[in-house]
C-alpha cells in the first residue's frame, strides 16, 4: 500500500513538472512572438508603431540607426499619417471653406480658349459652393483687380458672381507676384471664421514678367500662408508658364502643383481642391524635431522648413478625411568621429475640430551610432530595407525629376542626363545596401527617362517637347515626394 502511494505521488509530481514545463515553454514562445520586432515594427529602436492623441494617428521610422564614420551621414525618416478609426465619431461631414482663386488674365490667356475654359471651370465650381462657404476671385495682368470680393455663396450672390466672371477678358502682361499678394491678403484680412478651412488656387499660363519675378522670393512670399494657416495650390496651363516657379509656390504654400496642357480638365482640379479643403480632418500639421547637437534636417519632401529656438519645424499642410499621407525627412548626422548619441525628440502637432493635439513619436532610448570602418556590416544590418527603399525610390527620385526638369527647361541636355547618371550611380550603391526589386526596377527605368530627354531635343518641335517634358517632370516629382492615397 505504501509502495502504491509512493508510485502515485511520483506520477503526480512528474505530471505537474511536465505541465509546468509545457506552460513555461508556451509562455516563452508567446513572449518571443510578442517581443519579436517583426511582429510589431521592423526594429524596436526605430519606433515604427502607430501613435495617436486625437483623430490622426502617426508613426515614423528611420532608414537606419547606425552610420559609418566618414560617410555622407544621411539618414531618412519616413512619416505616415492617417485617420484614427477609433476617433471617427469626432469627424465632421464637411468643413465650411473660404476659397480664393487668383486668375491670370494676361494676353496669353486668349490663346487656345484658355480663358473660356477657365471661366467655365470657375462657374462650375460656384454651383458646388454652399451657403456656408465664402468665395473670392482675383484677376491679374500688369494690374490687379478683385472682380469678386470674399462673400458667402447665397443664391443672389451666385447670379452676380456668374456675371462678374463673364466680364473678365485677357489683356496686358503678367504681374503674378501682385496677384498672389492680393489673394493672400484677402485670406489674411478676412477675419477668420471659426472652423473654416481656407484655400488659395493660383492659375497661370505665362511667365512672371512684371513686379516680383524672382522664383525664390515668390516662394518665400507663399510661405506666409503657413503662419496664417491656409494652403496655396498652383495650376499651370498650357506650355509657356514657369513650372519651377509654380512648383516652388505650391511647395512653400504646402499645397499641390498641377500641370494642365489640356485646359478642359481645369474644372475637375478645382472641384477636387474644393472637395479636399472642405473635408479637412487636420490642419496646420507640424513635425517638430528637437535633435541632438550637430544633427540637421536637409530636406522634407518639399515642405517648408523653419527653426524655432533649437528645434526644426516641418510644415506639412493638412490631412483630408479618408486620406493617407507619407512624406520623408532627410537627416544629416555627424560622421567625423565614432559616437553613440540620442536622436532627440520628434513630435507631431495639428489642429482638428478647434482643438490642438500633440503626439510624441520618439521612444526613449532611440539613438544614432557612428561606427568605425571595420563595422561596415553592422551598419548595413541596421538598415530598414523598406524605409531605405521608399526614401530612394520616392523622395530622392522626386528630387531628381524636379532638378532634371529644370535643366531640360533651360535647354541643358548634357546637365539633365548627367543628373540622371549621377542619381543612377547612387541608386546602384543604394541597391547594394538594400537589394530590393523596387530599386532594381527604377535603375532600369532611368534609361527610359534618358531616352525621353534625348527625344525632347530632336526635331522641329523640340522646343515644345522640352517645355512639355520639364513640366511633366516637375509635376511627377512632386507626386513622388509626397505619397498620398
Amino acid at each position: 500500500m505504501k509502495f502504491q502511494y509512493l508510485f502515485i505521488t511520483k506520477k503526480l509530481v512528474q505530471t505537474a513538472v511536465f505541465v509546468f514545463a509545457a506552460v513555461m515553454v508556451c509562455l516563452g514562445v508567446y513572449a518571443r512572438e510578442v517581443n519579436d520586432p517583426k511582429k510589431i515594427w521592423p526594429d524596436p529602436d526605430l519606433s515604427y508603431i502607430w501613435r495617436s492623441g486625437g483623430p490622426v494617428k502617426a508613426r515614423f521610422a528611420l532608414s537606419q540607426d547606425k552610420v559609418l564614420v566618414h560617410s555622407d551621414g544621411l539618414v531618412y525618416m519616413q512619416v505616415d499619417l492617417e485617420a484614427d478609426d477609433q476617433e471617427r465619431p469626432l469627424l465632421k461631414k464637411r468643413t465650411p471653406t473660404d476659397f480664393v482663386i487668383v486668375l491670370d488674365r494676361s494676353g496669353s490667356m486668349s490663346g487656345r480658349n484658355k480663358m473660356t475654359f477657365a471661366q467655365k471651370a470657375i462657374e462650375s465650381l460656384l454651383w458646388q459652393i454652399g451657403e456656408e462657404d465664402r468665395f473670392a476671385l482675383v484677376a491679374f495682368d500688369d494690374m490687379v483687380e478683385t472682380p469678386i470680393a470674399l462673400r458667402t455663396m447665397t443664391s443672389k450672390n451666385r447670379e452676380e458672381l456668374l456675371s462678374s466672371i463673364q466680364s473678365i477678358s485677357p489683356r496686358g502682361s503678367t504681374n503674378l507676384g501682385a496677384g498672389l499678394i492680393e489673394g493672400m491678403n484677402i485670406l489674411k484680412n478676412a477675419g477668420r471664421v471659426s472652423g473654416h478651412a481656407q484655400r488659395l488656387i493660383l492659375i497661370s499660363d505665362g511667365m512672371a514678367n512684371e513686379g516680383i519675378t524672382d522664383v525664390a522670393e515668390l516662394g518665400r512670399m507663399a510661405g506666409g500662408a503657413v503662419q496664417h494657416e491656409f494652403i496655396i495650390s498652383t495650376i499651370g496651363v498650357g506650355l509657356d508658364f514657369n513650372e519651377t516657379l509654380l512648383s516652388s509656390v505650391a511647395d512653400h504654400g504646402t499645397g499641390s502643383y498641377y500641370f494642365l496642357e489640356d485646359v478642359a480638365q481645369l474644372d475637375k482640379i478645382l472641384s477636387e481642391e474644393f472637395y479636399g479643403a472642405s473635408r479637412v480632418l487636420a490642419r496646420n500639421i507640424v513635425l517638430k524635431l528637437d535633435l541632438a547637437s550637430g544633427f540637421s534636417v536637409e530636406e522634407a519632401s518639399g515642405y517648408p522648413i523653419s527653426q524655432r529656438g533649437g528645434a526644426v519645424l516641418v510644415q506639412a499642410g493638412s490631412l483630408y478625411e479618408q486620406q493617407k499621407k507619407t512624406f520623408f525627412v532627410t537627416l544629416k548626422v555627424p560622421t567625423s568621429a565614432v559616437y553613440t548619441e540620442a536622436l532627440g525628440d520628434v513630435d507631431l502637432s495639428y489642429e482638428a475640430n478647434g482643438t490642438s493635439y500633440t503626439v510624441a513619436l520618439t521612444r526613449p532610448g532611440l539613438t544614432i551610432a557612428c561606427l568605425p570602418l571595420e563595422k561596415k556590416e553592422e551598419v548595413k544590418r541596421s538598415v530598414d530595407q523598406e524605409i531605405f527603399t521608399n526614401a530612394w525610390t520616392k523622395n530622392n527620385y522626386g528630387l531628381l525629376l524636379k532638378a532634371s526638369g529644370g535643366q531640360v527647361a533651360s535647354g541643358n541636355l548634357v546637365g539633365a542626363k548627367s543628373s540622371v547618371q549621377e542619381y543612377k550611380n547612387k541608386l546602384q550603391e543604394a541597391y547594394e545596401v538594400a537589394p530590393s526589386p523596387a530599386i532594381a526596377n527604377q535603375i532600369s527605368e532611368l534609361g527610359t527617362l534618358e531616352k525621353e530627354m534625348d527625344h525632347s531635343f530632336t526635331g522641329a518641335d523640340s522646343e515644345e517637347k522640352q517645355k512639355r517634358l520639364s513640366k511633366k517632370l516637375h509635376f511627377e516629382g512632386g507626386k513622388e515626394q509626397r505619397v498620398v492615397k
